[in-house]
């Protein structure tokens, strides 16, 4: 192969990748805002504990989340000296619309109980 029909080959590649991308960022973009939202408030106890949904941290609660109600979403809760806790919005369906249930959400995180741990030290009377 020529030098000439090597350069045009590599020049289609690059040009074809790079409207192949175009392509699915333009699709991602368009299908990420016809994706119907929904708030969700968030209301734990204690009032710092950290809240992640699906695995990404976001700001302490209380908070009011905008979730896509197309799929489930999974809200992780935890501070520190108290017992993590998960919840699993499901998406479903209320007044004939799409929906996330529960719509609100209220956790208590139990504190953790110190136990004995029964150490002892030799040598100590």
């Amino acid at each position: 192969m020529n030098r000439w029909k090597l350069r045009q080959s590599r020049q289609v590649q690059q040009r074809a990748a790079v409207t192949g991308l175009v392509g699915w960022l333009a699709c991602g973009v368009l299908a990420c805002e016809t994706v119907p939202k929904q708030v969700v408030r968030l209301h734990v106890e204690p009032a710092n504990a950290s809240v992640f949904v699906d695995g990404k941290e976001r700001a302490p609660a209380p908070v009011e989340l905008a979730l896509s109600v197309d799929r489930a979403h999974v809200l992780f809760f935890r501070a520190e000296g108290y017992r993590p806790e998960q919840i699993v919005l499901e998406p479903g369906t209320r007044a004939g619309r799409q929906a996330l249930e529960p719509g609100e959400v209220r956790v208590r995180l139990e504190p953790l109980v110190p136990t004995e741990t029964g150490i002892s030290i030799e040598g100590a009377d």
